[in-house]
């Protein structure tokens, strides 16, 4: 049996240190994590609790630390940008300087929904775009750091919504999906990831494949992640690792959610027979 100490100012920057236990080391068993509060600098202990929602729409204590130390990180990355259309003068340098006042809001606030709010912005960082300075590109690295809290409270939005959720946060977690960059499982080594593209089919397959209609070949593509039958809704199978809430939903209308995948099969291959021949 090991015990972990996670010292993490970003979760996408972990530094595990793990101690065999032993008479020399004497740790209190409710420390789960210690966190650096990027505003007062001080370490902050935090227990199973602060992983999870302190009220229904609003963020976790650990989640909204990591976003305000973002939001620090972005400013700090942000003040090494220089002059001209490549930097300063960059739409990107703008966005980047509003989601920091925003970030830190938030991390204060941990109200949800004005964290979803700021996705499809990161979206447009996350895209790549060959006239930003390497100074810039590096400030939307660190930003990138903020996607394994929006898999995070994505998952606990749908969990206390029963599944629930509006149809426009539901277009937003979708484009977040199509965009690619931000739900990768093989960022989630040590857990399951909490929601994936499956999950929020299953969260409304009727609107699900709507918008999903309406994305490039490629989008659809990244959605979908290469699958081309049942087998993407494996994780919401009886043995699976998805959410329960999820799994209970996909068992009670497995056909009708799997009749409108085959749907969205169909028209995958439509844009498929449409694209150009190679010669």
């Amino acid at each position: 049996m090991k015990k972990i100490i996670q010292l993490t100012v970003l979760s996408v920057m972990i530094y595990q240190c793990a101690f065999a236990q032993d008479e020399e080391i004497k740790l209190p068993e409710n420390i789960v994590d210690l966190v650096i509060d990027g505003n007062t600098k001080n370490v902050v202990t935090l227990d199973s609790v602060d992983f999870l929602p302190q009220a229904n729409g609003l963020l976790s204590k650990s989640n909204a630390l990591d976003i305000g130390e973002i939001a620090i990180r972005i400013q700090g990355s942000l003040n090494q940008v220089p002059q001209g259309d490549s930097g300063q003068g960059h739409s990107n340098f703008i966005i980047l300087q509003q989601l920091v006042t925003i970030f830190k809001s938030i991390s204060a606030t941990k109200d949800r929904a004005s964290f979803f709010a700021t996705i499809p912005q990161t979206l447009l960082i996350l895209t790549p775009d060959k006239i930003r300075s390497i100074e810039l590109n590096k400030s939307g690295v660190v930003l990138s750091a903020v996607r394994y809290s929006y898999v995070r409270e994505v998952a606990f939005d749908i969990s206390e919504n029963s599944a629930n959720i509006s149809e426009a946060s539901h277009d937003i977690f979708i484009n977040m999906i199509c965009h690619g960059g931000i739900l990768s499982s093989a960022d989630w080594e040590d857990e399951p990831m909490p929601i994936d593209s499956a999950g929020i089919f299953i969260v409304d397959p009727i609107n699900s494949t709507t918008k999903l209609k309406t994305k490039s070949l490629k989008e659809l593509k990244t959605f979908l992640g290469g699958i081309t039958d049942n087998s993407f809704f494996k994780r919401y199978q009886a043995e699976g690792d998805g959410m329960e809430i999820l799994k209970t939903k996909f068992a009670a209308e497995k056909d009708s959610i799997q009749g409108k995948l085959a749907e969205l099969f169909v028209h995958v291959a439509q844009l498929e027979a449409q694209q150009p021949q190679a010669e």
